[in-house]
């Protein structure tokens, strides 16, 4: 059964018993009778208690699922997770908080936050999310992998985003930019992407740079393509696709495509 608890609600089981209700709660021993404590009955996230009359006790809100084995008599709690919403707040809206004002990365089809902007030479930013104490946490850049921030690799580092005092993110031209956080997965991290402490890893294109050079036939060694899920090809597949520009002085360019 799906359900939505308060913080600090209480709670049993209950079944048909003649012309009235039979009352299940738990115990810390599989007692006759009784749904025995278990640890898969919560996701981690969450504290499940047994507290006085044998009533479950949920110490945190929001929507669960609850399951129960009827014949080992044991109860399942989880909570399901809640939608994030993340922004980009930088030196270019005031560092703002406010989310009429901070640039959102909403949510696509493939489960990817996005965010398209234009950005000058030497603007800087990071991420934030609401926390659940109502401020906010502000997500930037770290060569280590620490709580709240992105684990940052060398492939995120070209000619259009650096690391600076503050953990700021900082891109070195002008340029129209697309912003993506995507869930980290089991594999190796595709181009551009920095591996996050968590759930999710970020994503800087570059789809529009001014006051660079133009790029000659000469200069390209190779091209190919990276799509959202990691696999690499020298055509581009259906959807949005990284193309990734290798120089023959080893630096690398990268787009956003859209086929």
């Amino acid at each position: 059964a799906e359900v939505d608890l308060e913080d600090g609600a209480k709670f049993k089981l209950i079944a048909p018993d003649g012309d009235g209700w039979k009352w299940f709660g738990g115990v810390d021993e599989n007692t006759l009778g009784y749904f025995e404590i278990t640890p898969e009955m919560c996701d981690g996230s969450v504290g499940i208690d047994l507290v006085d009359g044998s009533d479950f006790y949920v110490a945190e809100g929001g929507h669960y699922t609850i399951s129960a084995d009827v014949e080992a008599m044991k109860m399942y709690i989880v909570k399901a997770e809640e939608e994030r919403a993340f922004y980009v707040s930088g030196n270019f809206n005031g560092w703002s908080t406010d989310p009429q004002v901070a640039t959102e990365l909403v949510k696509n089809e493939d489960g990817v936050y996005e965010a398209t902007l234009d950005l000058q030479e030497n603007d800087e930013f990071k991420i934030i999310t609401p926390a659940e104490d109502g401020k906010w946490t502000w997500l930037g850049g770290l060569d280590e992998n620490k709580v709240g921030y992105f684990l940052l690799s060398d492939d995120v580092f070209s000619y259009d985003l650096e690391l600076v005092d503050g953990s700021n993110f900082r891109v070195a031209y002008n340029g129209n930019y697309t912003l993506m956080l995507k869930e980290v997965v089991d594999e190796p991290a595709p181009m551009r992407r920095a591996a996050a402490l968590g759930k999710y890893a970020l994503v800087v294109v570059a789809n529009e740079i001014t006051a660079v050079e133009d790029i000659n036939a000469a200069d390209v060694a190779a091209v190919k393509y990276v799509n959202m899920a990691g696999q690499v090809s020298a055509a581009p597949f259906a959807g949005v696709n990284l193309k990734v520009v290798t120089m023959t002085d080893g630096t690398k360019k990268v787009v956003k495509v859209v086929k």
